[in-house]
Protein backbone atom coordinates (compact mmCIF):
# COMPACT_ATOMS: atom_id res chain seq x y z
CA UNK A 1 0.00 0.00 0.00
CA UNK A 2 2.96 2.34 0.76
CA UNK A 3 4.57 1.71 -2.11
CA UNK A 4 1.46 2.17 -4.07
CA UNK A 5 0.81 5.91 -2.58
CA UNK A 6 4.34 6.92 -3.12
CA UNK A 7 4.89 5.79 -6.78
CA UNK A 8 1.41 6.77 -7.65
CA UNK A 9 1.76 8.54 -11.39
CA UNK A 10 5.56 8.45 -11.27
CA UNK A 11 6.87 7.79 -15.09
CA UNK A 12 8.98 4.40 -13.98
CA UNK A 13 10.40 4.06 -17.47
CA UNK A 14 12.55 6.68 -16.41
CA UNK A 15 15.32 6.75 -14.40
CA UNK A 16 14.78 7.24 -10.67
CA UNK A 17 16.59 7.94 -7.47
CA UNK A 18 15.66 6.64 -3.64
CA UNK A 19 17.28 9.09 -0.77
CA UNK A 20 17.08 7.20 2.21
CA UNK A 21 15.74 3.67 1.30
CA UNK A 22 17.85 2.21 4.10
CA UNK A 23 17.11 -1.40 4.91
CA UNK A 24 13.50 -1.03 3.74
CA UNK A 25 13.87 0.61 0.19
CA UNK A 26 10.54 1.56 -2.31
CA UNK A 27 12.07 1.13 -5.48
CA UNK A 28 14.24 -1.22 -7.14
CA UNK A 29 15.41 -2.28 -10.94
CA UNK A 30 18.02 -1.43 -13.04
CA UNK A 31 16.33 2.19 -13.95
CA UNK A 32 16.70 2.66 -10.28
CA UNK A 33 19.55 4.31 -8.54
CA UNK A 34 19.95 4.60 -4.72
CA UNK A 35 21.55 7.54 -2.41
CA UNK A 36 22.29 7.14 1.34
CA UNK A 37 24.52 7.87 3.77
CA UNK A 38 26.95 5.40 4.12
CA UNK A 39 27.61 1.99 1.45
CA UNK A 40 25.85 -1.00 1.06
CA UNK A 41 28.04 -3.21 3.46
CA UNK A 42 27.93 -0.42 6.11
CA UNK A 43 24.65 -0.29 6.28
CA UNK A 44 24.17 -3.71 6.33
CA UNK A 45 26.23 -4.05 9.30
CA UNK A 46 24.67 -0.99 11.10
CA UNK A 47 21.08 -2.52 10.17
CA UNK A 48 22.21 -6.34 11.08
CA UNK A 49 23.24 -4.71 14.94
CA UNK A 50 19.17 -3.56 14.90
CA UNK A 51 17.88 -6.55 14.17
CA UNK A 52 16.52 -5.53 10.48
CA UNK A 53 17.42 -7.65 7.62
CA UNK A 54 20.67 -6.56 6.13
CA UNK A 55 19.84 -8.65 2.94
CA UNK A 56 17.22 -6.12 1.87
CA UNK A 57 19.77 -3.27 1.40
CA UNK A 58 20.42 -2.15 -1.93
CA UNK A 59 23.45 -1.16 -3.54
CA UNK A 60 23.87 2.81 -3.01
CA UNK A 61 25.25 4.62 -5.96
CA UNK A 62 25.75 7.69 -4.29
CA UNK A 63 27.19 8.05 -1.05
CA UNK A 64 26.33 10.90 0.87
CA UNK A 65 29.75 12.75 2.39
CA UNK A 66 28.32 16.22 2.98
CA UNK A 67 28.76 17.46 -0.93
CA UNK A 68 25.57 18.60 -2.48
CA UNK A 69 23.23 16.52 -4.86
CA UNK A 70 24.01 17.76 -8.02
CA UNK A 71 27.77 17.44 -6.96
CA UNK A 72 27.20 13.96 -5.80
CA UNK A 73 25.23 12.55 -8.97
CA UNK A 74 26.98 14.59 -11.43
CA UNK A 75 25.29 14.33 -14.43
CA UNK A 76 23.11 12.27 -13.22
CA UNK A 77 19.09 13.77 -13.72
CA UNK A 78 16.05 11.98 -12.42
CA UNK A 79 12.34 11.76 -14.02
CA UNK A 80 11.27 11.32 -10.49
CA UNK A 81 12.71 11.02 -6.70
CA UNK A 82 11.53 9.25 -3.91
CA UNK A 83 11.99 9.84 -0.56
CA UNK A 84 10.44 8.24 2.31
CA UNK A 85 10.64 9.56 6.26
CA UNK A 86 13.74 11.77 4.90
CA UNK A 87 12.13 15.30 4.66
CA UNK A 88 11.88 15.90 8.72
CA UNK A 89 15.34 14.95 9.43
CA UNK A 90 16.68 17.12 6.83
CA UNK A 91 18.52 20.50 8.64
CA UNK A 92 17.84 22.34 6.29
CA UNK A 93 13.87 21.55 4.76
CA UNK A 94 14.66 24.55 1.58
CA UNK A 95 18.21 23.25 0.96
CA UNK A 96 16.74 19.57 0.45
CA UNK A 97 13.96 21.07 -2.01
CA UNK A 98 16.50 23.31 -3.49
CA UNK A 99 18.71 20.32 -4.27
CA UNK A 100 16.19 17.93 -5.15
CA UNK A 101 14.57 20.41 -7.58
CA UNK A 102 18.35 20.70 -9.57
CA UNK A 103 18.60 17.00 -10.33
CA UNK A 104 15.27 16.65 -11.46
CA UNK A 105 14.61 16.25 -14.89
CA UNK A 106 12.38 19.06 -16.41
CA UNK A 107 8.53 17.83 -15.27
CA UNK A 108 10.44 15.38 -12.86
CA UNK A 109 8.52 14.40 -9.49
CA UNK A 110 9.61 14.73 -5.98
CA UNK A 111 7.41 11.76 -4.37
CA UNK A 112 7.45 12.11 -0.31
CA UNK A 113 6.34 10.28 2.74
CA UNK A 114 6.01 12.08 5.84
CA UNK A 115 4.76 10.65 9.23
CA UNK A 116 1.67 12.69 10.49
CA UNK A 117 2.68 14.29 13.89
CA UNK A 118 -0.06 13.09 15.39
CA UNK A 119 0.25 9.64 15.06
CA UNK A 120 4.06 8.97 16.03
CA UNK A 121 7.02 10.10 18.65
CA UNK A 122 6.41 13.93 17.76
CA UNK A 123 2.79 14.09 19.00
CA UNK A 124 3.54 16.13 21.36
CA UNK A 125 5.82 18.98 19.71
CA UNK A 126 4.52 22.21 18.06
CA UNK A 127 4.16 22.04 14.24
CA UNK A 128 7.03 23.32 12.04
CA UNK A 129 6.18 26.40 10.67
CA UNK A 130 7.75 28.92 7.92
CA UNK A 131 9.66 31.34 10.32
CA UNK A 132 11.97 28.53 11.80
CA UNK A 133 12.62 27.18 8.11
CA UNK A 134 13.17 30.41 6.70
CA UNK A 135 15.97 31.69 9.41
CA UNK A 136 17.43 28.04 9.34
CA UNK A 137 17.68 28.43 5.52
CA UNK A 138 19.29 31.92 5.43
CA UNK A 139 21.73 31.03 8.67
CA UNK A 140 23.08 28.56 6.63
CA UNK A 141 21.81 25.55 9.32
CA UNK A 142 23.77 22.34 7.74
CA UNK A 143 23.22 19.82 11.00
CA UNK A 144 20.33 19.48 13.22
CA UNK A 145 20.26 22.46 16.07
CA UNK A 146 20.63 21.35 19.66
CA UNK A 147 17.44 23.46 20.33
CA UNK A 148 15.36 20.41 17.54
CA UNK A 149 17.13 18.04 19.16
CA UNK A 150 15.82 19.58 22.59
CA UNK A 151 12.18 19.65 21.59
CA UNK A 152 12.23 16.70 19.85
CA UNK A 153 13.26 14.77 22.90
CA UNK A 154 10.83 16.50 25.73
CA UNK A 155 8.24 15.80 23.73
CA UNK A 156 8.95 11.94 22.34
CA UNK A 157 6.00 9.79 23.28
CA UNK A 158 4.34 6.53 23.00
CA UNK A 159 1.11 5.14 22.88
CA UNK A 160 0.87 1.96 24.86
CA UNK A 161 5.00 1.41 24.32
CA UNK A 162 4.40 1.93 20.35
CA UNK A 163 5.92 5.04 19.18
CA UNK A 164 4.26 4.84 15.94
CA UNK A 165 0.05 4.66 15.81
CA UNK A 166 -2.59 4.82 13.83
CA UNK A 167 -5.80 7.48 14.05
CA UNK A 168 -7.95 4.68 15.99
CA UNK A 169 -5.66 3.67 18.70
CA UNK A 170 -6.47 3.99 22.22
CA UNK A 171 -4.98 4.93 24.97
CA UNK A 172 -3.50 8.83 25.61
CA UNK A 173 0.58 9.28 24.29
CA UNK A 174 2.88 9.29 27.36
CA UNK A 175 6.44 11.25 27.55
CA UNK A 176 9.12 9.01 27.08
CA UNK A 177 12.25 11.23 28.65
CA UNK A 178 12.72 13.86 31.21
CA UNK A 179 13.84 17.77 31.38
CA UNK A 180 17.68 15.97 31.65
CA UNK A 181 17.65 13.60 29.26
CA UNK A 182 16.82 16.81 26.97
CA UNK A 183 19.87 18.56 28.75
CA UNK A 184 21.85 16.39 28.26
CA UNK A 185 21.51 15.82 24.47
CA UNK A 186 21.20 19.59 23.97
CA UNK A 187 24.81 19.97 25.67
CA UNK A 188 26.07 17.04 23.48
CA UNK A 189 24.84 18.65 20.57
CA UNK A 190 25.43 22.27 21.42
CA UNK A 191 29.25 20.91 22.26
CA UNK A 192 29.65 19.52 18.79
CA UNK A 193 28.25 16.05 18.76
CA UNK A 194 26.02 15.27 15.78
CA UNK A 195 22.65 13.40 16.70
CA UNK A 196 20.51 12.42 13.91
CA UNK A 197 16.60 14.01 14.81
CA UNK A 198 13.74 14.69 13.54
CA UNK A 199 14.62 18.33 12.46
CA UNK A 200 10.88 18.89 11.31
CA UNK A 201 7.34 18.11 12.66
CA UNK A 202 4.54 18.28 10.02
CA UNK A 203 0.40 17.33 10.06
CA UNK A 204 -0.57 16.70 6.69
CA UNK A 205 -1.94 20.66 6.06
CA UNK A 206 0.70 22.32 7.88
CA UNK A 207 2.81 20.78 5.68
CA UNK A 208 1.13 21.74 2.17
CA UNK A 209 0.98 25.19 3.46
CA UNK A 210 4.61 25.47 3.79
CA UNK A 211 5.09 24.26 0.51
CA UNK A 212 3.15 26.89 -0.98
CA UNK A 213 4.70 29.99 0.71
CA UNK A 214 8.11 28.62 0.18
CA UNK A 215 7.09 28.75 -3.74
CA UNK A 216 5.20 31.70 -3.49
CA UNK A 217 8.38 33.25 -1.74
CA UNK A 218 10.53 31.69 -4.65
CA UNK A 219 12.18 29.62 -2.16
CA UNK A 220 11.39 26.46 -4.02
CA UNK A 221 10.96 25.97 -7.25
CA UNK A 222 8.31 22.87 -6.20
CA UNK A 223 5.27 22.98 -5.84
CA UNK A 224 2.02 20.49 -4.55
CA UNK A 225 0.83 18.03 -8.05
CA UNK A 226 -0.83 15.18 -6.02
CA UNK A 227 -1.83 14.91 -1.83
CA UNK A 228 -3.19 11.79 -0.30
CA UNK A 229 -4.15 12.18 3.39
CA UNK A 230 -2.86 9.82 5.71
CA UNK A 231 -3.18 6.51 6.56
CA UNK A 232 -1.26 4.60 9.07
CA UNK A 233 0.26 7.97 10.46
CA UNK A 234 2.04 8.97 7.55
CA UNK A 235 0.72 11.15 4.42
CA UNK A 236 2.02 11.24 0.92
CA UNK A 237 3.02 14.63 -1.03
CA UNK A 238 4.03 14.85 -4.39
CA UNK A 239 6.24 18.16 -5.86
CA UNK A 240 6.79 19.09 -9.20
CA UNK A 241 7.35 22.47 -11.17
CA UNK A 242 3.96 22.23 -13.63
CA UNK A 243 1.02 23.56 -12.26
CA UNK A 244 -1.77 21.72 -10.58
CA UNK A 245 -4.51 23.34 -9.09
CA UNK A 246 -4.70 23.13 -5.21
CA UNK A 247 -6.46 24.82 -2.07
CA UNK A 248 -6.56 28.54 -1.89
CA UNK A 249 -3.85 29.86 0.04
CA UNK A 250 -6.46 30.81 3.10
CA UNK A 251 -7.85 27.30 2.24
CA UNK A 252 -5.17 25.63 3.16
CA UNK A 253 -4.48 27.95 6.59
CA UNK A 254 -8.25 26.99 7.81
CA UNK A 255 -7.38 23.58 6.95
CA UNK A 256 -4.14 23.55 8.63
CA UNK A 257 -5.65 24.99 11.73
CA UNK A 258 -7.95 22.20 11.88
CA UNK A 259 -5.59 19.49 11.75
Amino acid sequence: MRQKHILLGLNLDGLGLEIGGGYNPLTQGPNVRHLDQADQETLRQKFAVEGADPAKVPYIDYVWNGTSYPELVGEDRFDWIVASHVIEHMPCLVTFLQQCFTILKPGGILSLAVPDKRYCFDHYRPSSGLARVIDTHLNGTNRPSPGALAEMILNASAVNGNICWNAGSIGAAELLHNSQDALAALQASAAGEYRDTHVWAFTPNGFRLLIHDLHALGLSALREVRFTPSVEGEFYIQLGTEHCPVLERVELARAALAD
